[in-house]
C-alpha cells in the first residue's frame, strides 16, 4: 500500500518558492549595494517625497544595515499623525501605518483604535481587491501595535475576495475588469492570508483548501530563463498595465509564503493503494517522533492521526504539541479496520520519514572581547546586539586572542545549535579569510586549523569561540597589520533568521614580513562596480590672454569713432535735407539703396562694438563699400539729388527696403486687403493677423477683434496692439485681385500674408489667429517662415511682451490633418454645390459686390473650391509633433463642432501633455464651451476670455 506524507501545510509550494530564489546565483550584499542605495533614496529637507517611497527607502536601508543613516522621524511623524488623524483613504493610512511600523512615531492609542474602526466599517463596502488589500493590511499593522482587532464577517469577506479568482489561479483587480494578473494573485494570497489571521474563530477547511488548488494552478504557469532561475511573468493584454518579472514573482512568492505561514501546523498523509486507487477503512499512528540530534529518545510516541473523510486525508495537529524547532525523523504504522483485509492488502510495517519544524531563533547574550591567556576571568568583554550590525572596535597583536560568546534559543526556550557557522574577516585591502566551523563530538571547530580555534556548546547551553590565537593566523594573515572588519554568519535549513552581522573590526599588529613569504592573492573584479560612483573629472582650461594696457584699448576707441564723427560732420556741413530726394523711379530706388548702404555701415560700426573682431569687420565693409560704388554709378546723373538727403528719413527708408521686394522677386505683386483696429492713438508695438475661414472675409471679426484690442490695451497699458484683419485671396475685398502666384492653395495663402508684410514695410507679425481654413493657412505661415521660404529677414509670430520669447500661433476651431468628408457631416461640401447651381447675377446683398447692373458673388467661387481641397488634403501634423523652437501653437476646439474625431482630439491631447525638448516650441489644447463652429458667433465672451488670458499668461 503506497501513502503520500505533505508535512505542515504547503511545503512543496514552499519549496518551489525557494526554489525560485535558489535556482539563480545569488551575490552577497556589499558596499556596491549600500552606496548605489544611499545614492537612489536620498530625502529632500528631511524626508521623502511619499510614504510609499519612504518606506521603500526604509525598509531598503533596514536590510542593508543602513537604519541610522538618515533620520526622517522628524519631518515625516508628524505627516503620519494628520493621516491617521483625518478621514484619509485606505491606501494613505496602509501606507502610513507601515512607515510608522519601522519608525516607531509617537502614536496614542486611542488614535489606532479610531482608524481600526474605520476601516472595519470601510472595508464591508469595499469591491476592488486593492481596496481589500489596504483595509486588511493596516488592520495587520494595527494589530502589531497592540490593539485587539477582530475581524467578524472573515467569511464573508474572505469569499468576496475569492471571487476576484480565475480559472487558472490568476486574479483579477477588479469584479468588471476582464483582465486577470499573475500580480494581483500574490496581492490577493497575502490578503486572504491577513484576513485569517483577523478572523474571531476558525475558516471553513474547504474554502481554505480552494485556495491552495489555485496556487497550485497558479504555479502551472511558472517559467524558467536558460540558467535555470524561475520566474513568474505577466501576460501583455490589450492596454492593460504589464508588471516586470521580478516585481511578479516576487508579488507571488509574497502572497504564497504569507499564506502557508498562516494555515501551516498540520501534518497530513494520504493513503492509497501500489495502483492508486482508494485505500479500505484504515488507522495511521505516528509511531514516535525522533530528534535528529537525539535519536535515542522519542520526543513524541503514539499518536493517532485523524481522518477527513471529504478529503480521504489523514491529518494530525502539531502545534498543541509543542514540537520544538529542528530536525526530526518520524515513524508511522498503517492498522486495518477489517481483519479480513489483512489477507488482501499488506501495509509494509513502519514507515519512515524525515522534516524540519523551522521558527525564530533568538541570539542573546553576545559579547566580544581581546584577552592575553586562557583565564576567563581576565576577559573585558563588550557587549553585541545580534540583531543588527555592530561596531564594536577592538585592538591587538599576534600574541592575543580573542573569544566570542553568543546563545541561541529556540521559541521553547531551548538551546539550538546551528548548522553551520561562519566567522569572516577582511582586512582592508579587500583580502577576505573566512573560517568554516564543524560540528565534531559537541564541538564547532574551524577547519583546517584546529589548534588555535574553537566553537563548542558548554553546560549553560551558551556558544562560544575560544582561544581565537592570532599567532597561529599570522600567515594564513599574509603578514598584514591592519584593520580588520569582523562578520558572523549563522545558518540552518530550521531557521527561519539565519542572518550574518557585522561584528565591529579589529586592528592587528602583526610582524614583518619574511622574504620568502607568500603574497596576498589578487582581488577579483566586482561586477557591480561598474555602477560605482566614477571619479570626478577635472577640467584644465586654456589661461586667458593677456589684455593690452588701458591707455592703448582708449586709444583704439578714440579711433574707431573717428570715422562715424566725421561722417557726421560732414552731413551737417552739407545740410542734408528732403526737399531734393528724387521722385522718379529709377533715381528714387537708387537712392533708397545708398541709403540702406550707409545704414548698414552704421550698423556694422554697432556690430564691431558689441561682438565683431577687426577683420570680419573690414571684410563686411569691403563688401559694402562695392555695394554702395555700384550704386553710385547706376545714379551718377542725380549724384546732387543723393547727397542732399535728409540724415532723419535713413532709417524709415531703411526699414522699408530691408521688408520689400527688393531682395526678393522684384516684380510689382497685388496685396491682400485689409484693415486695421487699435483701442488706442499711441504708437503701435505689437502686431497681430486675424484670419476668416471659407467663404469668409475680414469684417467678420470686427467685433471680435476691438474687444480683444481693449482687453489687451486694458491689461497691458504699456503694449499697443494693432489688429490686422485680412480678406485672403479670392474672398471679400481681396477677390478680384490679378497677378496672385497658381494655385490657389495653402501654401500660396500664407506666401500672400509675407509679401504683404514686405510690400508694405511692416514688422512681421507677432501673433497670428487664424479660424477654420484660416487656422491651416497660419500653420502654413509659422512653417514656411521656420524654414526660411519668405528670406532670412522673415521671423516667427512672437509674443514681444515675453522675456523668453515664446511665439505664438492661435487655430480656432481648425482640425490640423487631413479632413475625411466621411468623418464630418458634410456640410461645406453641400454649401459649396448649392453655390455653383445658382446664377451668377443675384438680386441679394449680403456678402456681394456690385458688378454693372447686377450683383455678384464677392469671393471666386471656383477659386474657394480649389482652395477648400487643398485644405482638406493639407496635414500639418508634422509642424505640431516638432514645433519650432520658440514657437506656440494654441489650438481651440469648439465643444459641439462636428469636425473633430476622437482620434485627433486624442492626439492633439498627447501632443500638449508632451514635454518639450530643448529644441523645440510647445503645442496647448483648449475646449471652448457650448460652441459650434461659429467660434466668434456662438460665445464670443468666451473665446475672447480663452484668448486673452493666454495673451497675458505672455506678459
Amino acid at each position: 500500500m503506497a501513502w503520500k506524507l505533505p508535512f505542515f501545510g504547503f511545503p512543496g509550494l514552499i519549496c518551489a518558492c525557494l526554489s525560485i530564489s535558489v535556482a539563480s546565483v545569488i551575490r552577497p550584499v556589499s558596499d556596491t549595494h549600500r552606496s548605489a542605495a544611499l545614492e537612489l533614496f536620498v530625502p529632500v529637507d528631511g524626508s521623502f517625497p511619499s510614504l510609499e517611497e519612504a518606506y521603500q527607502a526604509l525598509r531598503t536601508f533596514q536590510i542593508l544595515g543602513l537604519e541610522r543613516t538618515y533620520d526622517i522621524s522628524h519631518a515625516t511623524c508628524p505627516i503620519i499623525s494628520e493621516i491617521l488623524g483625518s478621514s484619509s483613504k485606505p491606501e494613505d493610512l496602509f501606507h502610513a501605518l507601515r512607515v510608522n511600523s519601522i519608525l516607531g512615531c509617537q502614536i496614542g492609542t486611542q488614535i489606532f483604535e479610531d482608524v481600526a474602526s474605520r476601516l472595519l466599517v470601510g472595508i464591508k463596502e469595499a469591491n476592488s481587491l486593492m481596496e481589500f488589500y489596504y483595509s486588511v493590511l493596516s488592520l495587520l499593522y494595527i494589530k502589531q501595535q497592540g490593539s485587539s482587532i477582530v475581524l467578524l464577517d472573515a467569511d464573508v469577506i474572505f469569499d468576496s475576495i475569492k471571487a476576484h479568482v480565475q480559472s487558472d489561479g490568476r486574479y483579477r483587480y477588479d469584479s468588471d475588469n476582464a483582465e486577470p494578473s499573475t500580480h494581483a494573485a500574490g496581492i490577493a494570497l497575502e490578503t486572504l492570508a491577513g484576513v485569517l489571521s483577523l478572523a474571531d474563530s476558525h475558516m471553513d477547511q474547504s474554502k481554505i483548501e480552494v485556495v491552495k488548488n489555485d496556487i497550485v494552478k497558479l504555479f502551472d504557469s511558472i517559467k524558467s530563463y536558460d540558467d535555470g532561475t524561475l520566474y513568474f511573468d505577466e501576460k501583455r493584454i490589450g492596454d492593460t498595465e504589464y508588471r516586470a518579472p521580478l516585481a511578479t514573482t516576487a508579488s507571488v512568492v509574497h502572497g504564497v509564503t504569507a499564506f502557508a505561514a498562516i494555515v501551516s501546523g498540520k501534518l497530513k498523509a494520504d493513503v492509497m493503494t501500489v495502483f492508486g486507487s482508494a485505500a479500505p477503512p484504515l488507522t495511521v499512528n505516528l509511531v514516535q517522533v525522533f530528534g535528529l540530534d537525539s535519536e535515542d529518545i522519542p520526543i513524541l510516541e503514539n499518536k493517532e492521526l485523524q481522518f477527513d473523510p471529504e478529503n480521504s486525508i489523514h491529518y494530525l495537529d502539531l502545534l498543541p504539541l509543542k514540537v520544538d524547532v529542528g530536525k526530526y525523523i518520524l515513524f508511522f504504522e498503517i492498522s486495518l479496520h477489517d481483519p479480513d483485509h489483512l489477507n488482501i492488502y499488506a501495509t509494509g510495517g513502519r514507515i519512515k520519514a524525515f522534516f524540519f519544524f523551522t521558527g525564530i531563533i533568538k541570539a542573546d547574550k553576545a559579547a566580544v572581547g581581546i584577552f592575553d591567556t586562557d583565564a576567563e576571568n581576565a576577559v573585558t568583554l563588550q557587549k553585541l546586539d545580534l540583531s543588527r550590525d555592530n561596531t564594536v572596535s577592538l585592538a591587538a597583536n599576534h600574541l592575543k586572542k580573542m573569544r566570542l560568546n553568543f546563545q541561541l534559543l529556540t521559541p521553547l526556550g531551548h538551546t539550538f545549535k546551528p548548522h553551520q557557522v561562519f566567522l569572516k574577516l577582511r582586512h582592508e585591502s579587500k583580502v577576505e579569510h573566512i573560517f568554516a566551523l564543524e560540528s565534531s563530538a559537541g564541538k564547532y571547530k574551524v577547519r583546517p586549523r584546529l589548534l588555535f580555534f574553537s566553537l563548542r556548546f558548554d553546560e549553560i547551553f551558551k556558544v562560544k569561540i575560544t582561544f581565537f590565537d592570532f599567532l597561529g593566523l599570522v600567515e594564513k594573515f599574509y603578514y598584514l597589520s591592519g584593520r580588520y572588519d569582523i562578520e558572523l554568519a549563522v545558518g540552518d535549513a530550521a531557521m527561519e533568521n539565519s542572518f550574518l552581522r557585522a561584528i565591529g573590526h579589529i586592528d592587528l599588529d602583526l610582524p614583518g614580513s619574511p622574504e620568502k613569504a607568500a603574497c596576498s592573492p589578487p582581488q577579483p573584479i566586482d561586477p557591480y562596480s561598474r555602477y560605482a560612483p566614477k571619479q570626478e573629472i577635472s577640467h584644465i582650461f586654456r589661461a586667458p590672454e593677456k589684455r593690452p594696457p588701458q591707455e592703448l584699448s582708449f586709444a583704439f576707441l578714440v579711433l574707431t569713432f573717428l570715422p562715424l564723427v566725421g561722417f557726421l560732420i560732414g552731413l551737417l556741413h552739407l545740410g542734408v535735407n528732403l526737399k531734393g530726394f528724387p521722385s522718379s523711379s529709377v533715381p528714387g530706388f537708387c537712392s533708397i539703396l545708398f541709403h540702406g548702404g550707409i545704414g548698414a555701415i552704421l550698423l556694422i560700426y554697432v556690430f564691431f562694438w558689441l561682438k565683431l573682431d577687426l577683420f570680419t569687420t573690414l571684410e563686411a565693409l569691403g563688401l559694402l563699400g562695392v555695394f554702395l560704388i555700384f550704386v553710385v554709378l547706376c545714379g551718377a546723373t542725380h549724384r546732387s539729388r543723393l547727397v542732399f538727403s535728409s540724415a532723419s528719413a535713413l532709417s524709415g527708408l531703411l526699414t522699408r527696403c530691408s521688408l520689400s521686394p527688393c531682395f526678393g522677386d522684384a516684380r510689382s505683386l497685388e496685396t491682400l486687403a485689409f484693415e486695421e483696429i487699435q483701442a488706442s492713438e499711441k504708437p503701435v508695438n505689437s502686431t497681430a493677423f486675424v484670419l476668416h475661414g471659407l467663404l469668409g472675409s475680414g469684417r467678420n471679426w470686427r467685433s471680435f477683434s476691438r474687444d480683444l484690442a481693449a482687453q489687451l490695451q486694458k491689461s497691458s497699458p504699456s503694449r499697443v496692439w494693432r489688429m490686422v484683419l485680412v480678406d485672403m485671396r479670392n474672398h471679400g475685398r481681396s477677390a478680384g485681385l490679378k497677378g496672385l502666384d497658381l494655385p490657389h492653395d495653402m501654401v500660396n495663402a500664407a506666401k500672400d500674408l509675407a509679401n504683404l508684410v514686405k510690400s508694405h514695410g511692416w514688422a512681421w507679425p507677432d501673433v497670428v489667429i487664424g479660424h477654420s481654413m484660416g487656422g491651416k493657412v497660419a500653420l502654413e505661415f509659422a512653417a514656411s517662415v521656420a524654414r526660411g521660404d519668405y528670406g532670412e529677414l522673415a521671423v516667427l509670430p512672437k509674443q514681444v511682451l515675453l522675456a523668453c520669447e515664446i511665439e505664438q500661433l492661435w487655430v480656432l476651431d481648425s482640425v490640423p490633418g487631413e479632413v475625411n468628408s466621411d468623418e464630418t457631416s458634410g456640410e461645406v461640401e453641400k454649401v459649396l454645390l448649392t453655390l455653383q447651381s445658382l446664377p451668377s447675377p443675384l438680386p441679394s446683398r449680403n456678402n456681394l459686390k456690385n458688378e454693372g447692373e447686377h450683383v455678384v458673388w464677392a469671393f471666386d467661387l471656383q477659386a474657394c473650391i480649389e482652395m477648400f481641397n487643398s485644405y482638406r488634403e493639407k496635414s500639418y501634423w508634422p509642424l505640431l509633433e516638432h514645433p519650432p523652437k520658440g514657437l506656440e501653437i494654441a489650438i481651440v476646439q469648439a465643444e459641439n463642432s462636428d469636425r473633430w474625431t476622437q482620434h485627433v482630439i486624442e492626439r492633439l491631447d498627447y501632443l500638449s501633455r508632451k514635454e518639450e525638448g530643448p529644441e523645440e516650441g510647445k503645442i496647448s489644447l483648449h475646449v471652448l464651451p457650448k460652441s459650434g463652429h461659429w467660434v466668434h458667433v456662438d460665445n464670443p465672451k468666451g473665446l475672447l476670455e480663452i484668448v486673452a488670458s493666454n495673451f497675458y499668461s505672455c506678459t
